[in-house]
C-alpha cells in the first residue's frame, strides 16, 4: 500500500492515460514475455516463515486445515508457476474478514481469501470466483517489489508516482487474471474491494497517491482491452 504523505497528486487525471502507455511501451499485456525480461520476483526465493514472528491478525488464524490449505495453494499455484517459482514456502494462509494480500519481510506475503471461503463448501460458484480474485491480489503483491515508483518528472510529484504505481501493478494483476481465468467480470468486484479494503486507514480513496474507484475501474478495463488484442 501506499505510504501516508500530505502531497496530493498534481495531475491525477492523467495517471491512468500514463500508465496504459508505460504497459504499451513494456509490453506488459503479454505478461508471460513481461516477466522474462524482469528480474525473479521475492517471493521466489522467500524463505519460510516463522509464525512467532507473524503480526497478531496473521499469527492467531492460521489456516489449519489441511484440506483447506491443500485447496488454496492449489487455487494460487498458476500464480507462482506464472512468474516462475511454484510452489513456494513464503506463503502465509490466515482467515480474514476479506480477500486480501500483503508483503511481509524477505519477499514472503501473507494472503486470505476471506470469510466467504470458510462458510461455504465447494463446488460453490461464489467460492471459486473468490479464489478467482484472490489470484489478482496474490499478483499485485508480488509486483509490488518488483514494480518501483519512478523518480518525479517535470509536473509531477511523488504522490503522483505512488498513483502511478498503484495502477502499474493493478494492471499486472489484471493481466495475469485474465491469462489464467479468463473472466473480466471478476475485475469488477477486485476494483469494490480494492477501494474498499486496501486504502490506508484514515485516507479517504483517491487522495494522497491511493487510486480512486473510477481509476481501479478505468486501468482493469485498459488491462482487458490489451489482453483481448
Amino acid at each position: 500500500m501506499p505510504s501516508q504523505t500530505t502531497t496530493e497528486p498534481l495531475r491525477p487525471e492523467k495517471a491512468v492515460e500514463d500508465v496504459v502507455a508505460w504497459a504499451r511501451q513494456n509490453g506488459a499485456s503479454s505478461i508471460s514475455s513481461w516477466l522474462q525480461r524482469q528480474s525473479g520476483p521475492p517471493i521466489c526465493k522467500a524463505p519460510e516463515v516463522d509464525r512467532a514472528t507473524l503480526p497478531d491478525e496473521v499469527r492467531y488464524h492460521d489456516v489449519d486445515d489441511p484440506k483447506a490449505r491443500e485447496r488454496l495453494m492449489t487455487a494460487l499455484d498458476p500464480v507462482l508457476t506464472m512468474v516462475g517459482c511454484s510452489k513456494a514456502r513464503g506463503l502465509v494462509l490466515y482467515k480474514g474478514q476479506h480477500v486480501y494480500a500483503g508483503n511481509l519481510d524477505r519477499g514472503q506475503i501473507a494472503i486470505t481469501p476471506g470469510d466467504s471461503y470458510f462458510t461455504g463448501s465447494p463446488p460453490d460458484e461464489s467460492i471459486f470466483h473468490s479464489l478467482a480474485e484472490l489470484r489478482v491480489f496474490l499478483a499485485r503483491e508480488i509486483f509490488r517489489p518488483m514494480v518501483p515508483a519512478d523518480k518525479p518528472s517535470e509536473g509531477l510529484n511523488e504522490a503522483d508516482m505512488t498513483l502511478r504505481r498503484e495502477l502499474k501493478l493493478n494492471y499486472l494483476a489484471a493481466v495475469v487474471g485474465l491469462t489464467i481465468d479468463k473472466d473480466p467480470s471478476l475485475l469488477e468486484q477486485v476494483a469494490l474491494d480494492l477501494d474498499s479494503y486496501e486504502t490506508p486507514v484514515g485516507i479517504v480513496s483517491g487522495t494522497q497517491g491511493t487510486p480512486s474507484l473510477q481509476q481501479l475501474k478505468d486501468v482493469f478495463g485498459a488491462a482487458t482491452q490489451d489482453y483481448r488484442k
